[in-house]
């Protein structure tokens, strides 16, 4: 799907429920695609409203923020240049390597705490 999303001016991600459509603004905001999507679906990303992408919570809205990326190329450039930054920093394999060590030493300070009060 990358070189699809990649080649389009914006992603607009119109969903209110489900699941992974997190994944798939990640993937947009990674291919250096803006994204406009729902506040439901951006909810559990560390993404800004006008910095990382533009959320819109009616079709209205939804609208109005595509075609405003649409008329704003250097505007458009910066929130996809952000985005991408931002995918990197806290959603690249590194981030989410570290996320998973430090689970696993969380739990194993846990369970050594948890062994030790017996």
């Amino acid at each position: 799907m990358a070189p699809e999303i990649a080649s389009g001016a914006v992603t607009v991600i119109p969903m209110r429920s489900g699941s992974g459509l997190q994944n798939k603004v990640l993937e947009a905001m990674a291919v250096g695609t803006p994204v406009v999507t729902t506040p439901q679906v951006a909810a559990a990303l560390a993404a800004r409203d006008g910095e990382h992408l533009r959320l819109g919570a009616s079709t209205d809205e939804l609208a109005h923020a595509a075609v405003a990326l649409l008329r704003d190329a250097p505007a458009a450039a910066r929130q996809a240049r952000a985005a991408r930054a931002l995918v990197t920093a806290s959603y690249g394999w590194e981030a989410s390597a570290a996320a998973v060590e430090n689970a696993w030493a969380d739990a194993v300070r846990a369970r050594s705490l948890h062994g030790a009060s017996r």
